[in-house]
């Protein structure tokens, strides 16, 4: 991973939810500008080093990475791109047993290693993988880096809630503290957002260049694309239904 990949996944996150917490202090009132200013003095070289070594962006990535294969969160899916190859006939999966599987068997997960294995292998024969695959891993670190912010952001404003309430607990209503969470909440739509475009752009870019390839070689011998998948790629009731050896 280069400088920049590792900035992008690892220390923008951990910014953006330093960042944007002290914000929502200052906002709120729950700390003046001249004490934010104490505390970066005081605090400010330890906490830097950490943020600058990915330290924090590095915990976020570890909760994002095993998040965003949920079946039921909208992120990056490519398994209707497995499914449109498969009802066009130019790909067909199978499981080490050698039965047939569908496409709609296949996790989320299990759609992301298929596409990803059968492009490594045709990186080297085929010019158009060849030269999409670079701009393909580029958007995907994009969109990994994006959501992780995403979760930095989400981090800061349940951060903050729950130490606006801590501190401000049997006081006075604070309309400067409902307002940081209004600025909070919208600060992580707009990432989200954000997010949701170059997600969109990471499938479409990648479901061209696939199915273009998968047509190319059906129309080379009339025979759709032969792939296996493996048990950890299947859903739970799919695997219900697998013989066993």
């Amino acid at each position: 991973m280069d400088d920049a990949q590792r900035f992008l996944r690892y220390v923008v996150p951990g910014l953006t939810l330093m960042v944007e917490f002290l914000g929502y202090l200052l906002i709120s009132g729950n700390i003046s500008f001249s004490q934010l200013i104490k505390w970066v003095n005081t605090v400010g070289i330890a906490v830097s080093a950490f943020l600058a070594s990915g330290g924090l962006g590095f915990l976020l990535g570890a909760i994002y990475y095993p998040v965003v294969w949920l079946e039921w969160l909208p992120t990056a899916n490519l398994g209707p791109i497995v499914e449109e190859a498969e009802s066009s006939g130019w790909l067909k999966l199978y499981s080490p047993a050698g039965r047939e599987v569908k496409a709609t068997n296949l996790t989320k997960r299990g759609a992301w290693r298929v596409v990803t294995s059968y492009m490594n292998m045709k990186t080297e024969t085929s010019k158009q993988i060849k030269g999409a695959v670079g701009g393909i891993n580029r958007l995907s670190n994009i969109l990994n880096a994006l959501g992780t912010t995403c979760l930095a952001s989400l981090a800061a404003l349940i951060s903050f809630v729950i130490y606006d309430l801590y501190s401000n607990w049997g006081g006075e209503f604070s309309f400067a503290g409902c307002g940081a969470i209004v600025i909070a909440l919208i600060m992580f739509i707009f990432h989200c957002w954000n997010c949701w475009g170059v997600m969109k752009d990471y499938e479409n870019v990648t479901r061209s260049t696939l199915l273009t390839e998968f047509e190319k070689e059906y129309c080379k011998n009339l025979k759709g694309v032969k792939l296996h998948v493996f048990k950890n790629d299947l859903k739970r009731d799919c695997l219900k239904t697998e013989p066993r050896h």
